[in-house]
């Protein structure tokens, strides 16, 4: 073993400082429309005193470090991120509406920085500019409740999170290049009859770098326009079917529960993928007793092996991460 046997170990102390002022206004020049606009200030403040100890994983070649090392480092941003919405309701019950919004995201410190001379210290926030336009409305008495959404977010700054050379494959994050994200939501709920209700999401995106993401660890020092983000699967669909009888005796209810993502890189410049997988669950309940319900369920009936993430399969001993094998309980809720 190394000495005093530590194979790794780092200590941080943070001081992380957050200053924020909302505002919004809203005008109705007519009663059928209206415009909101309003934004937030923002000012952030990361302070942080980093210290990798000495070990037996170090940052390679050789994979020990002898000495441990102590670094400080002091990130700080402002800025203004503003929002405007449009709406448009010609009847009760339709929403139409288009909105734009600028986000961000705080940025932060690399506690692996010591460790590797390419780790960069500390990385900046990062930036969406949000278009997004959509209707609700609801037909048949709202017996039928829809939802469709067009949506673009433009990604820009990125904060990536990347990994450094095996064996120690530590993980880091930078600032680089700009993504595009486009797609597709949609959402409705269906009374099929008094008792049977079904719900279904749909949601489709295409999400992918708009310039170069470099990486120095990286074939070809980084990723390419047109790379796909990873975790970014193109389909997500959600559903349940629910089957209420409040009337019969012991007010049983019953549920099926339905998802799917399609597969999704796990991370750049890895060609394994997660997600490709569908799972049920099924819940059923009764009342046993004034303010007392019983409830069992099955989840992942079929009892899939799901992978939920990967980013470490180049491994002699690849490690995944996966959905939860089935499992099935009883659960009593008592109300009070």
């Amino acid at each position: 073993m190394t000495p005093n046997d530590r194979i790794y170990g780092y200590a941080s102390d943070t001081l992380n400082t957050d200053l924020g002022i909302f505002g919004e206004l809203s005008w109705r020049p007519v009663e059928q429309f209206e415009i909101s606009v309003g934004g937030r200030y923002y000012d952030t403040r990361a302070k942080a005193t980093v210290t990798n100890q000495a070990g037996a994983l170090g940052g390679y070649p050789g994979g020990y470090t002898p000495v441990g090392s102590t670094g400080s480092v002091d990130q700080k941003e402002d800025g203004f991120t503003p929002k405007a919405t449009i709406s448009f309701r010609p009847v009760p019950g339709f929403l139409a509406y288009a909105t734009y919004s600028k986000g961000f995201r705080v940025g932060g410190i690399n506690p692996n920085a010591g460790l590797l001379a390419a780790i960069p210290s500390a990385y900046n926030s990062d930036t969406v500019d949000n278009y997004e336009a959509g209707v609700k409305f609801g037909l048949f008495d709202n017996r039928i409740l829809l939802d469709a959404t067009v949506f673009t977010i433009d990604w820009k700054n990125i904060q990536a999170r990347l990994f450094g050379p095996g064996p120690s494959y530590y993980s880091y994050v930078t600032n680089a290049g700009s993504a595009n994200i486009g797609g597709v939501e949609f959402s409705g709920t269906v009374k099929l009859t008094r008792a049977l209700t079904f719900s279904s999401n749909v949601t489709y995106q295409d999400a992918q770098l708009t310039s170069l993401l470099p990486d120095s660890f990286a074939v070809g020092g980084g990723y390419a326009s047109g790379t796909t983000l990873p975790g970014s699967s193109k389909w997500a669909v959600a559903n349940n079917l629910v089957l209420d009888l409040p009337n019969v005796k012991l007010a049983p209810t019953f549920e099926i529960a339905h998802r799917y993502v399609s597969s999704a890189p796990v991370a750049f410049g890895n060609t394994n993928t997660r997600g490709n997988f569908n799972q049920f669950d099924a819940r059923a309940s009764v009342t046993v007793m004034e303010r007392v319900r019983l409830l069992g369920f099955v989840n992942n009936v079929l009892d899939k092996r799901g992978v939920l993430n990967a980013p470490f399969t180049d491994q002699v001993a690849p490690a995944y991460s996966i959905i939860r094998p089935r499992t099935y309980g009883l659960r009593v809720d008592i109300g009070f």
